[in-house]
This record gives C-alpha cells, sequence and structure tokens, in this order.
C-alpha cells in the first residue's frame, strides 16, 4: 500500500498486534511527550516520530525486535514505522491510533 492509502484507513497493520505486544514486541507512542503524559497505552515508551531514529537503540539494540508504534490518528506511527524500515529495522508494524489500538487491546 501506498502512503496516501495506509494514512487514509487509519495505516495500521494487519499482523496479530495484540499477540505481539503479549509476546514481548516493544510498544513505541510516536506522538509528542505533551501528548504522551496525557495518557497512553500501558507499557508504551514514548520516541516521537521526528526523533525515533535517534533514540531507539536505547530501547532496541536488535534491528530484527518486534516492534509496534501507534500515535493519535496513525500518520505518525506510520512515518515512524518507515523512518525505522529505511534504517533496517525489519519487524516493524504500524499499530494505527492509540483509539483502535486499545480497542484491540482490550478484546
Amino acid at each position: 500500500m501506498g502512503f496516501w492509502s495506509d494514512l487514509f484507513t487509519g495505516g495500521a497493520s494487519k499482523a496479530d498486534l495484540p499477540q505481539m505486544i503479549k509476546d514481548g514486541a516493544l510498544l513505541i507512542d510516536a506522538r509528542t511527550p505533551q501528548e504522551f503524559a496525557g495518557g497512553h497505552i500501558n507499557g508504551a515508551v514514548n520516541l516521537p516520530h521526528n526523533v525515533i531514529c535517534g533514540h531507539i537503540e536505547k530501547h532496541s539494540r536488535n534491528k530484527d525486535d518486534s516492534i509496534v508504534i501507534y500515535c493519535q490518528s496513525g500518520a505518525r506511527s506510520l512515518m515512524a514505522v518507515r523512518a525505522l524500515q529505511k534504517a533496517g529495522y525489519t519487524q516493524v508494524e504500524n499499530g494505527g491510533s492509540i483509539g483502535m489500538l486499545s480497542r484491540q487491546l482490550e478484546r
């Protein structure tokens, strides 16, 4: 899928994200620190999309680690996923919006 189709479909991956997270995937909130402080998914680390590549190694040194990224709407998480893929990370999934991912995790 292209950027625009990903964006307008929420950008979320078709992978089993709740199972990935249960299995230990690194959960990243790609929103601003202020948004993160206002509420986030339990267990998530805050790495804003525009600085994620400069700080990801503090949380994941192995480029084959499973990573799930979410944001407010799915757009910034998509940008973060693509940036990490470009940097060589192979198991990165877009969790889409915080609301959508939260609902999936509640099931």
